[in-house]
């Protein structure tokens, strides 16, 4: 459905939950400006199904006049879905004037969805705006790093112990004992490797991470579209890989979790920053024979719902490679395989083809 035939049946409707209904028809349709001031009063809907709808949608619109409405938004009392459809918005709207207010709602905040959008679109208001000095150091400090890599937030980056690759052992060792890991080393000038564990209730382990950074990795974007961040990462559930007890701390299991570390994630992320530098300059014909198996070792899986979605977001490591047209028409070929392909999607992977 067009914007235009939507609008005319919204106007006829009094149902909120109709009205909600034929607005998510437009989720997946390129906007329409000429219907952006009636979106902005439905956004401001006494009714929250109608609101949130509108909201979703108005996320699509780049908007010079958007920052403010999502700002003055965001200042009054609204509850979290709001605030977190807000954000959204600001990720292709957002200027430096935003970032003040994300972070304070960041640091206030207790809802997992509000703060999970929050750092994506400080992330993406980095890309695309020109920030003063001052206003990335603020960044910077919250993320806890300068590459900047903004996944680090999530990782605690800032608390990472750094060390030299030759010695993380026995330093994983010594914070093992103490029932905690948060290490970070070079392995080489493009690349930093960040091991730590997430814990559950203070003490227990949840999950083993190795993260591969990619200290110089340079994102595009599009007008309606920020890919996600691209960095490398292995993670082991630990009930899932050693005995499941009821105290699953680190410091009972030092040894098995350094060996894992050593023996299969390093390894197998060395195998993965391979093919990545493999597919920065490979032919586009010898790709193809072996997508299978690069496939496998890159993402472990050849779903091509999973496949169309991370070579979306990581379609820039073809920049350089002399086949990259080609490798997306790959890709746009997947999401209409699947019938998935979004405007946004589209005509993001296009103007990529396109620059250059």
């Amino acid at each position: 459905m067009t914007f235009e035939e939507v609008f005319k049946k919204i106007e006829k409707q009094k149902d909120k939950y109709l009205i909600s209904n034929l607005l998510s028809e437009l989720e997946n349709v390129e906007p329409n400006y000429v219907y952006l001031d009636k979106l902005l009063k439905l956004a401001t809907h006494r009714t929250s199904v109608v609101k949130w709808r509108a909201l979703s949608l108005l996320s699509n619109f780049h908007s010079e006049n958007l920052e403010n409405f999502y700002l003055d938004l965001l200042k009054s009392k609204i509850d979290n879905l709001t605030i977190a459809k807000c954000v959204q918005g600001l990720s292709i709207n957002g200027t430096e004037r935003s970032v003040e207010l994300l972070i304070e709602i960041l640091k206030k905040s207790r809802d997992g969805h509000v703060r999970g959008n929050i750092i994506p679109t400080l992330r993406s208001i980095y890309l695309r705006n020109n920030l003063s000095t001052l206003c990335k150091d603020r960044l910077f400090n919250i993320i806890g790093n300068n590459y900047p890599f903004f996944n680090g937030y999530w990782t605690d980056i800032k608390k990472s112990k750094k060390v030299i690759s030759s010695n993380w052992k026995d330093f994983a060792l010594t914070q093992l004992k103490n029932n905690t890991l948060n290490i970070l080393f070079e392995l080489n000038a493009d690349i930093d490797i960040q091991l730590n564990i997430e814990k559950m209730k203070t003490h227990f382990i949840r999950y083993v991470n190795v993260t591969v950074i990619y200290k110089h990795y340079v994102s595009s974007f599009s007008q309606y579209y920020t890919p996600r961040e691209f960095y490398l990462s292995e993670n082991r559930l630990f009930d899932s890989i050693l005995d499941k007890t009821r105290e699953m701390r680190a410091d009972n299991y030092t040894h098995q979790i350094i060996d894992l570390i050593d023996l299969e994630l390093l390894p197998k992320l060395n195998e993965r920053i391979n093919v990545v530098e493999y597919l920065k300059t490979a032919h586009y014909a010898e790709f193809e024979s072996q997508q299978m198996k690069i496939f496998d070792k890159l993402y472990g899986t050849n779903w091509d719902f999973v496949l169309s979605d991370q070579l979306t977001n990581s379609i820039d490591i073809f920049e350089n490679n002399l086949d990259k047209n080609k490798y997306i028409d790959f890709v746009l070929q997947m999401w209409r395989t699947l019938g998935k392909e979004t405007f946004i999607i589209k005509n993001y992977l296009e103007e990529r083809k396109n620059r250059g």
